[in-house]
């Protein structure tokens, strides 16, 4: 083996990267089926390498679902700092539409590969999850109030709708279709507002 492969192999991948080739692998081949040989061949790295970011492959599932969560939160926050129910609602959209696109593979793994993880991190991610829906459906009740959105609307179905809505994108959207997702998003909000505002 030459210096250049033995330096290929040993260097560290930036951690974003890992868990991108890891998440495909998990996408493609499920969870169970992939080793942490395969991931690190997929790196062109070798195993040691591959435990600097991780000792397991279990930590590295829990790595995709922590960025799902961090990108759901940053996402929440933004939206807190908006000062009506609809403009929250509409960053919202926005911002998981446009992470659900750009890692894709990361949504699917979120929701097939929860039975996966330790039933500790299974229950810690099940209750954010819920937690989500729960924040959502109080910007909808803050809607009804102020009269914006409908009141024969049930806000926990229109909070599940719209946590979902994003999430879905993650299924079908291709990038560089024949729709953009400038154009999925204004679609999807929408349909989100069709169903919901007073004024429709």
């Amino acid at each position: 083996m030459d210096v250049e492969t033995v330096t290929r192999r040993s260097r560290t991948p930036p951690l974003e990267v890992m868990l991108d080739v890891a998440a495909k692998l998990f996408e493609e081949r499920g969870f169970r089926n992939v080793s942490m040989q395969d991931v690190a061949d997929e790196l062109g790295i070798t195993k040691p390498t591959l435990y600097v970011h991780a000792s397991t492959k279990t930590k590295i599932l829990e790595g995709i679902f922590e960025w799902v969560m961090k990108e759901g939160e940053e996402a929440l926050l933004d939206a807190s700092q908006q000062p009506f129910p609809e403009e929250q609602l509409r960053v919202l959209l926005v911002r998981w539409t446009r992470a659900a696109a750009s890692r894709q593979a990361y949504y699917h793994v979120f929701a097939a590969h929860m039975p996966d993880l330790p039933r500790a991190s299974a229950r810690y991610y099940m209750r954010w999850s819920a937690e989500v829906v729960e924040r959502v459906r109080a910007m909808i009740i803050a809607g009804q109030r102020r009269g914006t959105f409908r009141s024969d609307v049930d806000p926990t179905v229109a909070a599940f709708s719209v946590v979902a809505i994003p999430n879905w994108t993650a299924r079908w959207y291709k990038p560089g279709g024949k729709i953009g997702l400038d154009d999925v998003i204004d679609q999807q909000w929408r349909l989100i507002m069709g169903g919901l505002s007073s004024q429709a």
